[in-house]
């Protein structure tokens, strides 16, 4: 990069007249981080920058491991398969019953297997598990379970 040397660098801060009251209120999250963040990244296909809410990880994921038929079905859907799992991570568990969800966040505290399903791109079903000691996950088709 090539910086001319006529050019001035212009910067401006405006006071904003409730510039106390905001700061108070923004003072809290430098002690405790958000439970999201927000990620940006520039999508070349439609020529703006594009942001996702990203959540934490509520458990480590093991061994990450796919079967053959839950493969294939991402292929068709042209799907990449990480997305499904780290949904599952942050505890999007997809599209349980409310039942199934509670399972899920108590399974989180007593240390059982979790579970996720959701819908491909092209309406199929994908699966995802980890196992109660967190040593594996695995991509499958409800199927297969």
């Amino acid at each position: 990069m090539r910086i001319v040397e006529e050019s001035q660098v212009c910067l401006r801060v405006f006071r904003h007249p409730q510039r106390e009251e905001i700061r108070k209120a923004l003072r809290p999250l430098v002690a405790v981080p958000p439970a999201v963040t927000l990620a940006m990244a520039w999508d070349d296909s439609s020529g703006y920058w594009v942001s996702t809410i990203v959540r934490p990880p509520k458990f480590p994921l093991g061994q990450i491991i796919a079967t053959p038929g839950a493969l294939r079905a991402l292929v068709e859907a042209g799907q990449d398969p990480m997305k499904f799992v780290r949904r599952h991570q942050s505890g999007d568990w997809g599209d349980l019953s409310e039942q199934d969800r509670q399972e899920n966040e108590l399974s989180l505290q007593q240390g059982f297997r979790l579970l996720s399903a959701y819908q491909t791109a092209n309406g199929g079903r994908i699966g995802v598990v980890t196992v109660a000691d967190l040593s594996a996950t695995t991509l499958l088709l409800p199927k297969e379970y």
